[in-house]
């Protein structure tokens, strides 16, 4: 397996490696450098790899955070023939929203990487965050699946231009009755190549923790020294599932001393929701009262089968809403 797989890399003049955080494409970056090394490529990248030579950065400031970029000026300028480039985040290099802004500078280097045996991988997250023009011009394409233990699973396909013809769009005519469509040129890829990568090996090639840009560290006030979470709790007006069971418990279920005679009759579901008099008394007697929440009015209003009367009930709700302790008449 490793064998195929390095006779695919060295054969590529410009690769894309796509995979999501964490699928090992930092580490196959390792597995790349090691390959063209052994075959006796320098090899150029922005991060830290052993046996590797730095690409000069450019430092910039973006909202107040210094940053590293590469500098495409040496990247153009350089003589890079015979050798391997390695880009990180190739999103931040050759941004799809800059479209615009491809320039000759850039054709020619891509270009001309085949005729200066310039072998240049660009690793991102997701495809359609690079330029269009550099998903035309590669040769293959890794996507990067993250397997068990300390393996990934790589599929590499063949990226080349082809027609792709609109189903939905048909030529109708007197000469021509079928098979003339609307076609665009886009990027296809084709299926080339399956393997497992074991990324263990080359784990203390690189480091992947290291970043460029400088942050200064924020000190930030927590919540609890500048907001009163009590006060704030106090005004909203909501009465918690417990204490909703803590409701029905107090006042209607069951006692021991209970008295049958008074029980009133019960109701089906259909007889009960269908009954208006006694949901709209319960309801509207309870919006007389303050600081009633709606989920008590519904609470309520919804009892299948109460133990005492509709007088009981309210009194007791009143009693519980409007007692003489200050803190009940609160919530």
């Amino acid at each position: 397996m490793g064998k195929r797989l390095t006779n695919d890399l060295l054969s590529v003049n410009l690769g894309l490696v796509i995979g999501d955080r964490r699928s090992g494409k930092s580490t196959l970056f390792a597995y790349i450098a090691d390959a063209f090394l052994n075959a006796g490529y320098p090899v150029y990248c922005q991060y830290p790899y052993k046996g590797c030579y730095q690409i000069p950065l450019i430092e910039s400031t973006v909202n107040g955070v210094r940053r590293y970029d590469v500098d495409k000026v040496w990247l153009y300028s350089a003589n890079l023939s015979g050798c391997c480039v390695l880009l990180d985040e190739g999103k931040t290099i050759w941004p799809a929203r800059s479209y615009s802004k491809w320039t000759v500078a850039d054709e020619d280097f891509i270009n001309f990487l085949g005729k200066d045996d310039t072998h240049l991988f660009v690793a991102t997250q997701a495809s359609d965050c690079l330029d269009i023009n550099l998903r035309r011009a590669a040769d293959r394409t890794y996507h990067l699946t993250l397997g068990f233990w300390h393996f990934s699973h790589i599929e590499s396909s063949k990226t080349t231009l082809a027609k792709v013809a609109d189903t939905n769009t048909e030529v109708l005519g007197r000469a021509f009755r079928r098979g003339m469509r609307k076609v665009v040129w886009d990027v296809v890829e084709a299926p080339y190549g399956n393997y497992w990568f074991w990324r263990r090996k080359w784990y203390n090639k690189f480091v992947s923790t290291h970043t460029f840009q400088d942050k200064p560290f924020v000190e930030a006030p927590m919540w609890d020294e500048i907001f009163d979470f009590e006060s704030a709790q106090s005004e909203q007006r909501y009465v918690s599932p417990s204490s909703l069971s803590e409701i029905w418990n107090e006042y209607f279920s069951p006692s021991s001393d209970y008295d049958d005679s008074d029980e009133e009759e019960i109701m089906s579901d259909e007889e009960f929701f269908n009954n208006d008099y006694d949901y709209e008394e319960v309801t509207e007697e309870a919006m007389n009262f303050d600081n009633i929440p709606q989920n008590l009015i519904r609470f309520v209003g919804k009892i299948k089968r109460s133990r005492e009367s509709k007088e009981r009930i309210l009194q007791n709700i009143k009693n519980r809403f409007k007692g003489q302790n200050n803190e009940n008449k609160e919530e």
